[in-house]
């Protein structure tokens, strides 16, 4: 089953999420995995500001709603306390009072893709933090080298973005022959930049779930700042099919 993979990072203004809330509540059958991004991460207060606190609440509403906090690793070259630092932040947010703003995983972008006895144990360390710290029920750790990688990274990471970059540059077949079938339901898709029309879009999402793909996200913009101009024919194609 695909889920709609969503790297939230829109300031929650009053109606800004309203968008996402829509279809979710349109597609109660497709899952929504949801990256929220307060500040480049969670922030450097304990909890967020009043309003990502009610934003969450909406979000963290929804049974077919899976939040994930974002966290940025710059390749391995951050330092393993500061990416842990952040983790527990994000955790901590299951213990705010009087509202559910919890997360249900950590997205750690930027994650690096060569695989060597450095980089392993880099990304070893701050998973198992994150697990750890976040307990049991929400353990999801999504990996974003946004590059095909080494396979035996999916041991440590429970989702690894395979892909995030401009239409131009998406090749379903090439992206077929380098991610091998038995781990593409661990492996999600970001495109960006989409520039073609609702029916390619749709042409594009079924594609990616016939080939298997956990996650997909599409939009017609450059960044995660804007919603897609096809944003609701994205979602309603993938609940179709997913």
């Amino acid at each position: 089953m695909t889920y709609a993979l969503v790297p939230l990072y829109i300031y929650p203004t009053t109606g800004a999420w309203n968008t996402l809330f829509t279809s979710i509540s349109a597609n109660p059958s497709l899952t929504f995995q949801v990256v929220v991004n307060p500040n480049s991460g969670p922030g450097d207060t304990q909890y967020p500001n009043s309003d990502y606190v009610a934003a969450l609440v909406q979000l963290n509403s929804y049974p077919n709603v899976q939040t994930l906090g974002y966290v940025h690793t710059s390749w391995a070259a951050r330092s393993i306390a500061d990416v842990e630092a952040e983790v527990d932040i994000y955790a901590g947010w299951a213990g705010y009072t009087g509202a559910d703003i919890h997360v249900d995983g950590i997205f750690f972008d930027e994650a690096v893709a060569e695989y060597n006895t450095s980089t392993l144990n880099y990304i070893n360390s701050i998973s198992a933090h994150a697990r750890s710290q976040l307990g049991a029920g929400r353990q999801t750790v999504v990996l974003n080298p946004g590059e095909v990688v080494d396979t035996r990274w999916y041991a440590t990471g429970d989702v690894i973005n395979v892909f995030e970059n401009s239409f131009a540059a998406f090749s379903l077949s090439t992206l077929e022959a380098a991610v091998p079938s038995s781990v593409r339901k661990n492996s999600t898709v970001a495109i960006y930049s989409f520039t073609g029309t609702a029916a390619q879009q749709t042409t594009t999402v079924d594609s990616l779930v016939a080939a298997g793909f956990a996650g997909v996200y599409v939009t017609t913009q450059n960044g995660y700042t804007v919603w897609s101009t096809l944003w609701a024919q994205f979602t309603s194609a993938l609940a179709a099919v997913a």
